[in-house]
């Protein structure tokens, strides 16, 4: 039974980038879809005034609701498209920079091979630091009000608006066309019938997939629990 523990947990660990951490609550039986509407901060409940009155959002703050309710929350999903345009903002040359692009779009990746539903919708939904949408300060999006934006949308809209005084837009852009080919690919496939499959530890198939290419073991059997073996 999930939590909203659970639910902390792998939405700051999106947000933190870290693919592991992602990978390991998966492991754990985390829904890939659970429901984070009680863990995302309310803008009401973040929002600062200033002195001169007007409210602004701190720096570390990517995304929250629109209102107090629980339901059309952003999902993972739309997190690790937001983590994914934010990380954009870096050096491809930069062998750090180009680490942590990968490690976001992993996430993604580890997402959907967990069965993240790609339509799923977040009317309820404000994000931040996207520029060509500042206001006293606040730079955000609001998806249609009662319809919601899926992670598709969420995507190709945050590529729309890349960071044209980065020196690094090129690089923002080309991570967001990635991040649109996973979420396309994942939803074409998501119509068709597929073989069953269960979570495996990732360290079963780090083994599994070596046993896959080596030459010394070519004859690798996999007895399975209902009596199928594969081979």
């Amino acid at each position: 039974m999930t939590s909203v523990n659970d639910a902390a947990k792998l939405s700051h660990a999106v947000l933190a980038n870290s693919r592991d951490l992602v990978d390991m609550y998966l492991e754990q039986g985390t829904p890939p879809d659970i429901q984070l509407g009680d863990v995302i901060p309310c803008i009401g409940d973040v929002a600062k005034m200033g002195a001169d009155g007007a409210f602004t959002i701190p720096d570390h703050i990517l995304v929250t609701k629109c209102n107090t309710l629980r339901c059309g929350a952003p999902t993972a999903l739309h997190l690790a498209v937001i983590n994914c345009y934010q990380q954009g903002r870096s050096n491809d040359v930069l062998k750090e920079d180009k680490a942590s692009r990968e490690e976001a779009l992993g996430i993604v990746r580890s997402l959907l091979r967990s069965g993240a539903n790609t339509s799923t919708l977040a009317p309820n939904m404000v994000v931040y630091n996207v520029p060509g949408f500042m206001e006293t300060g606040i730079i955000l999006s609001r998806s249609p009000a009662g319809v919601g934006t899926d992670s598709l949308d969420l995507a190709a809209f945050l590529k729309k608006h890349c960071d044209n005084e980065s020196c690094f837009k090129s690089e923002q852009a080309y991570m967001m066309d990635s991040v649109i080919r996973e979420l396309v690919e994942a939803s074409s496939s998501a119509g068709t019938p597929s073989v069953p499959t269960v979570t495996v530890p990732k360290s079963a198939a780090v083994v599994w997939e070596k046993l896959l290419l080596s030459e010394d073991f070519s004859d690798v059997h996999f007895v399975c629990a209902d009596g199928v073996t594969l081979h």
